[in-house]
């Protein structure tokens, strides 16, 4: 009786789960911390014991784990096809799965369809992080560099920074009844893709520089970035430190970089 209550407190989705890590090998407590990582409802030890052995006694050695309405059949070899792309690399994409799938079984399978398949395997989604990629030369440099200002105490009071960023034009979300007391005419609706714009900005010690916002479709490039830096960066340092006075900072863009950019900064 106590069997048979644990077994109707566990939802369907956490008996598929326990049947897939039991079909893999797991220990009944390697499947109570891998399912109770992802259940909405706390899981007993003695709730997965149960369940298992509820699944040794009906004799299956492969219990039925998934089956997609739209795979029927077929879903069993592209689990186990999924299982060899992941294992091979756990960072591919559900776009790149289905391309391989594509290739290699000649089947067109939405990405939805895949991703139910994904969770049943308890497949993690690893997506790749962008981050800055610097060599082990540029790194050893900028150790060096780093460790000198710090046994020098360097404040950098006389340095001047600058970078632009991209921003999104979108407000915090607010939820209201239909009998609030908000004035209806003051709601504006909310875009679901909101404006973005870019800035330019510089600031050092003595202050904040100039802001410049850029027009919706226009880009930084090496002409757009010497405009700024004729129009905002060197009045900025002629009202603060003075040109020959300070060290000014700027990261390796392409528009930072150029020929002409540097010759203005040269000049």
């Amino acid at each position: 009786c106590v069997k048979y209550i644990y077994q109707m407190n566990l939802s369907k989705d956490t008996k598929s789960r326990l049947r897939e890590a039991k079909y893999k090998g797991m220990t009944v407590t390697q499947a109570l911390r891998s399912v109770s990582a992802t259940s909405p409802n706390p899981l007993r030890y003695s709730q997965v014991k149960s369940f298992y052995e509820s699944q040794e006694k009906r004799g299956s050695e492969r219990p039925h784990i998934y089956k997609s309405y739209v795979l029927g059949e077929n879903t069993d070899s592209i689990q186990h096809k999924m299982v060899e792309i992941y294992n091979k690399n756990k960072y591919t994409s559900l776009q790149q799965v289905a391309s391989n799938l594509k290739c290699d079984m000649d089947v067109d399978i939405p990405i939805g369809v895949l991703r139910g398949v994904k969770r049943s395997l308890l497949l993690k989604d690893l997506r790749p992080i962008k981050v800055q990629d610097v060599s082990e030369i540029q790194a050893e440099k900028r150790f060096i560099l780093c460790e000198k200002w710090i046994n020098e105490e360097e404040n950098f009071d006389n340095v001047v920074f600058s970078d632009e960023s991209i921003f999104a034009l979108g407000g915090s979300t607010a939820w209201i009844t239909t009998s609030s007391s908000h004035d209806v005419d003051r709601l504006v609706g909310e875009r679901k893709f909101p404006e973005k714009v870019q800035v330019w900005a510089s600031m050092s010690r003595a202050g904040p520089g100039d802001l410049v916002f850029f027009d919706r479709h226009e880009r930084l490039n090496a002409p757009s970035y010497t405009d700024i830096l004729s129009s905002h960066l060197l009045p900025y340092l002629d009202r603060t430190y003075g040109r020959s006075n300070c060290f000014f900072m700027q990261d390796g863009a392409s528009s930072h970089t150029a020929r002409s950019t540097m010759s203005q900064l040269d000049a």
